[in-house]
C-alpha cells in the first residue's frame, strides 16, 4: 500500500507521489487539489509533516494526511475546506497561545488534537481550556495517536436520526416567499432567509430529530456555501431567541445532545426537561 500525503505550503504543492510547483501559496489552487484527493477522513497536521510510518497507519484506517506548516496556513485553509480531526504541535504556536488556539477552534469546527514535550504541564492545561479534545507528548506514537484519532473522529461522529414516538403533525406553516412563519402567533412572525430555511427543515422533520449536519445542508441554498457543523448552533440559538421574541406557541426547539435538534411540544419538552 502506498500512503498519500498532501502538503501544501508557500512555493510546493504535494498530492500522492506527484509533485505540481507552485510559485507562491494560492488559495485557488487548495480546493482542486483536495477534490483530487477524495479523502474520506482528511487529517490536516500543523507545524510538522507527519512521519511515512504514521502516514501509513493512518490510510490503513481510511485517513488521509495534509500538512501545513503554520497557524497562519490552517486558518486559510479553513476557509476552502472542510477537516475531519487536526494534530497541531505547540510548538507552532506563537507567543499568545490561547488566542491562537481559540482562534484555531473556532474555524475548524473539529476535533483538535495537540501534541508537545511530556512535561509541558502548563501549554496541556490551557489547550484543554482552550478547547482542544486531547493531549498527546511527542514524539507522538503512532499507534497511539491513531487511537486517539479514532475516538475523536468515533465522538464527533453525527449520530443516526430517531423517529418520535408519534408523529408530531406541526401546525405551523412556513411560507418561504416573503419568510413568514404561520400559526404560531395572531399574526405572521417575520423571519430572516435562514431561519426560515431552518425551521422548514425541523417542521418537515415531523418531530423527529434532525442532524447538525443536515440542518447545515438546508442553509446550503441561502449561504451559497456549506457551513460547519458547529455554526448551526449559533442559528439555532438565534432563531430560538426570534421564537421567543414573538411569544411563538405550540411548540419548543429542543437540542438532543450528541445528536441535533427537534421540534416538540411544550408538554414533551418540559418532560425531557425533568
Amino acid at each position: 500500500m502506498i500512503a498519500a500525503t498532501m502538503t501544501l505550503d508557500a512555493s510546493t504543492a504535494t498530492l500522492g507521489l506527484r509533485n505540481v510547483a507552485v510559485p507562491r501559496f494560492d488559495e485557488r489552487l487548495v480546493p482542486i487539489a483536495l477534490r483530487a484527493a477524495a479523502p474520506s477522513r482528511l487529517v490536516l497536521f500543523v507545524g510538522a509533516p507527519p512521519r511515512p510510518d504514521v502516514t501509513a497507519l493512518l490510510a490503513a484506517d481510511g485517513m488521509r494526511c495534509l500538512s501545513l506548516a503554520s497557524p497562519a496556513a490552517a486558518l486559510d485553509a479553513a476557509r476552502l475546506a472542510r477537516f475531519d480531526a487536526v494534530v497541531l504541535h505547540a510548538a507552532a504556536l506563537g507567543a499568545a497561545q490561547a488566542h491562537e488556539l481559540a482562534r484555531l477552534r473556532a474555524a475548524l469546527g473539529c476535533p483538535l488534537l495537540v501534541g508537545a514535550g511530556p512535561d509541558d504541564e502548563a501549554d496541556e492545561i490551557i489547550a484543554l481550556e482552550q478547547g482542544a479534545d486531547a493531549w498527546l507528548p511527542q514524539p507522538m506514537a503512532p499507534r497511539r495517536l491513531r487511537a486517539h484519532l479514532l475516538a475523536l473522529l468515533r465522538s464527533h461522529a453525527p449520530a443516526p436520526e430517531v423517529a418520535a414516538d408519534e408523529p408530531l403533525r406541526c401546525r405551523w406553516r412556513i411560507d418561504r416567499v416573503h419568510n413568514r412563519l404561520h400559526g404560531a402567533t395572531p399574526r405572521p412572525v417575520a423571519l430572516t432567509e435562514v431561519q426560515a430555511a431552518l425551521l422548514q427543515c425541523l417542521v418537515d422533520a415531523d418531530g423527529r430529530v434532525v442532524p447538525r449536519a443536515r440542518l447545515a445542508e438546508a442553509l446550503v441554498p441561502s449561504h451559497g456555501h456549506a457551513l460547519q457543523a458547529r455554526s448551526i448552533d449559533v442559528y439555532v440559538h438565534r432563531l430560538r431567541s426570534r421564537l421567543r421574541e414573538a411569544a411563538a406557541a405550540g411548540y419548543e426547539l429542543e437540542a438532543v445532545r450528541g445528536r441535533g435538534y427537534r421540534l416538540c411540544a411544550p408538554a414533551d419538552h418540559a418532560a425531557l426537561a425533568d
